[in-house]
């Protein structure tokens, strides 16, 4: 799970990759100018352990709390968000309480056989 933070245009994006190693900032990046938005000083803000669904359930929870930069196509919930004035530090927080109170697993991990 990351947030990349894009300072001047107070947009913030939040999803999961499994490049952990700084790439999807480089993709964020590139999907911001794609919306002709600035990416100076684009960076990432949070990183934590996570999968698709906590990735749903973050991005659903915020839905809730800041509207999204963009409507997505077909009402689904966006991932890049445009965040009021806050402080980064405050970002965070709101951010790193959000995925406090994602539900721990109860599903079993089910081994798919091999064909």
């Amino acid at each position: 799970m990351y947030a990349v933070w894009l300072p001047s245009p107070r947009i913030l994006k939040v999803g999961f990759s499994t490049y952990m190693n700084g790439l999807f900032v480089c993709s964020v990046r590139d999907r911001a100018r794609e919306r002709n938005w600035d990416t100076e000083g684009a960076r990432c803000i949070w990183k934590q352990p996570g999968d698709t669904r906590t990735e749903a359930w973050m991005q659903a929870t915020l839905a809730f709390r800041w509207p999204p930069a963009f409507e997505e196509k077909g009402g689904r919930i966006c991932e890049w968000f445009a965040v009021p004035e806050l402080a980064v530090e405050e970002i965070t927080e709101v951010v790193d309480g959000i995925y406090r109170l994602v539900p721990p697993d109860l599903t079993p991990r089910a081994t798919l056989p091999v064909s």
